[in-house]
């Protein structure tokens, strides 16, 4: 049908027209373009959306024009909607426009959704304008600003665009393998097994655990050959996550204590109040104390050469008798770095600093 329109849409509602036009030819197209009746500018225009959606939810690809027409005359509570349809311009001028103006219904609809976004934007705009106003007729400061914040979230919500995409829906029954204990040294799959049956947690959780400290322990001293040619570092990553009260805590502190064994070690020797480990730049990498004491660490200053030196000298001021743990060194500037490499040759870390010290140097 070629029909020319009657009359000529307001700027605007022209898309609306045409994409109704097509869409009383083609009402299945509805279900999938993202237009809705609330998006329509003219208020009948969403009438005849709603009732081309309606035909195609019942009738899918077999629904046409006669059935829309079937579906508006039933609407008797639309006022003058009955003398448009009975002398059938209204109709006709929609298919006419679809011919006129062309385009894809998607672009017609994406064109529809915008104009609505825009209609949105400006109806917020006089809605905090009106607050504004408010205040200055001696409304609260506060309450206009809660209102004018509630409408910039509402209007993010309904106006704005999708900012993530839908969740992807998991199966119905989400079964796990089993935790592969048996891949672990047999030292570690014994202290795993132990700890999951006495503290009745999954093995998942101290297996996840110990694989996570082992990683703590030989990240950068130790690198893998999976085959000729690929070479990975023994760095782990882990999160392991339970609902509160699953026991985690537990699970933790005997998953991790080989790591502080030393220090804790020293601590339950009876002639020992603290422990401290220095570091080689006159800071300490591990502090450890019996019994909480707040006041060991007033007045001890920080990250400075003299950190350790003042820590120590606290605890000794408060009578506590301190042992010290094996000195280790971090890496501030580039002559800690190429001490550590020379410790530690083998290492990642060894690698990259040679790959880049020729351009530190020249710079």
């Amino acid at each position: 049908m070629n029909s020319v329109p009657s009359g000529t849409p307001a700027p605007g509602l022209d898309h609306e027209a045409a994409l109704l036009g097509v869409l009383l030819q083609r009402p299945e197209l509805a279900l999938r373009l993202p237009t809705r009746a609330e998006h329509y500018e003219r208020p009948i225009h969403a009438v005849v959306h709603q009732a081309i959606t309606e035909v195609a939810d019942l009738h899918g690809d077999q629904a046409g024009v006669m059935h829309v027409v079937d579906a508006l005359h039933r609407r008797t509570e639309v006022p003058n909607l009955m003398p448009l349809l009975r002398n059938g311009t209204l109709l006709i001028d929609y298919i006419g426009w679809a011919d006129v103006a062309g385009g894809q219904p998607d672009w017609h609809a994406e064109q529809i959704v915008q104009a609505w976004r825009r209609r949105q934007l400006r109806s917020l705009g006089t809605r905090i304008t009106q607050l504004a106003d408010a205040a200055d007729d001696g409304a609260d400061p506060g309450d206009v600003v809660e209102h004018a914040m509630n409408s910039l979230i509402a209007a993010q919500d309904t106006v704005g665009e999708p900012r993530w995409d839908p969740p992807i829906a998991l199966s119905a029954r989400r079964v796990l393998p089993r935790f592969p204990t048996d891949a672990l040294p047999a030292w570690v799959g014994e202290q795993v097994t132990g700890v999951a049956e006495f503290t009745q947690t999954p093995p998942d959780l101290a297996g996840s655990v110990a694989l996570a400290a082992l990683s703590a322990a030989a990240g950068g001293r130790a690198r893998v050959q999976i085959r000729p040619g690929w070479v990975e570092p023994t760095n782990l990553f882990t999160v392991v996550a339970m609902p509160p009260g699953s026991r985690k805590s537990a699970v933790f502190a005997a998953m991790t204590a080989p790591l502080l064994d030393d220090g804790l070690g020293r601590l339950a020797e009876p002639e020992v109040d603290a422990v401290l480990g220095g570091a080689a730049d006159g800071g300490y990498w591990a502090i450890g104390l019996r019994k909480p004491e707040p006041r060991a660490f007033v007045g001890v200053p920080m990250s400075v050469s003299r950190t350790g030196e003042a820590q120590r000298a606290s605890l000794r001021s408060l009578g506590l008798r301190l042992a010290e743990l094996p000195e280790l060194r971090d890496v501030d500037d580039l002559q800690d770095a190429c001490a550590v490499a020379r410790d530690a040759p083998g290492t990642r870390f060894a690698a990259e600093l040679a790959a880049i010290l020729p351009a530190v140097r020249a710079a």
